[in-house]
């Protein structure tokens, strides 16, 4: 962590920190002039990828892509989580769903499209948030349309309060 007070940061000293054994992922802070390539080795130096993609400045999305493929966790710090990014993240891995900032419907079903294995992932959503007419239900029905074994990450409790639903103060179903 001594490079921080070199001015002039050679190259090789750079590659040389990154890589060192004292890096717990927050060396590239250190580094002035962080170039995409030594962000590059940064990620691939593989200590600790969420903490070294939180220090590098200048986040273009080769480098955004590059620490998702590491570690999915690295969505919740992306300032402006585009469509294409998040299709990358939960196509490379579903998990990746739970750090969306405010998922819409839409794209609970668009990314349940592209893996449906998103299901497990996906918490409740009461009947007609935020005003839309979509229910957990659609989502259910989706991904096990895409991909049948995935019907055992349909939470029962949640179609039940589905088909409950109230209807004039009574309830209806079965």
């Amino acid at each position: 962590k001594h490079i921080k007070y070199i001015k002039n940061q050679p190259y090789k000293l750079c590659i040389r920190a990154l890589y060192s054994a004292e890096n717990n992922g927050t060396m590239i802070k250190y580094i002035h002039n962080q170039t995409p390539i030594l962000c590059y080795h940064a990620l691939s130096a593989g200590q600790n990828i969420v903490r070294t993609f939180k220090y590098i400045k200048n986040k273009n999305e080769n480098i955004t892509i590059l620490a998702l493929s590491k570690n999915c966790k690295v969505l919740k710090y992306i300032q402006k989580q585009t469509t294409d990014i998040i299709h990358t993240a939960v196509s490379m891995l579903p998990k990746a769903i739970l750090y969306i900032k405010n998922p819409s419907h839409d794209l609970y079903i668009e990314t349940i499209k592209i893996n449906p294995l998103v299901l497990q992932f996906i918490k409740y959503i009461p009947y007609g948030v935020l005003n839309e007419k979509k229910s957990y239900y659609e989502l259910c029905s989706t991904a096990v349309h895409q991909n049948s074994s995935t019907i055992q990450y349909v939470k029962q409790e949640n179609i039940m309060k589905q088909i409950m639903k109230p209807k004039h103060g009574v309830y209806s179903g079965i």
